[in-house]
């Protein structure tokens, strides 16, 4: 996907922790508009919107890649050596 860009999702943790909140979640929307990307809340304690976050970032990555193949004007993808390494932040 290197030759497709970056793909971005702000996610919000703990979510189950209502009553504990630093960031409001109109803060978090704004904060995502603002860097053009998608927001969600999730809680990997309660598992609440952990599939979903991944759903959607595949889904993110899938739709980069199709816009990269379709655009005729992108340059030529670099070859480089291919790592067996892969980060999700």
């Amino acid at each position: 996907m290197k030759e497709a860009g970056p793909v971005f999702i702000l996610v919000g943790n703990n979510c189950h922790k209502a009553y504990e909140r630093e960031v409001s979640k109109e803060e978090g929307h704004a904060l995502a508009r603002r860097y053009g990307c998608e927001f969600f809340e999730a809680s990997a304690a309660t598992a609440q919107n952990v599939e979903r976050v991944f759903a959607n970032l595949i889904r993110l990555l899938r739709q980069a890649r199709i816009r990269n193949r379709v655009d005729p004007g992108a340059p030529a993808p670099i070859q480089k050596e291919k790592k067996t390494n892969c980060v999700v932040m």
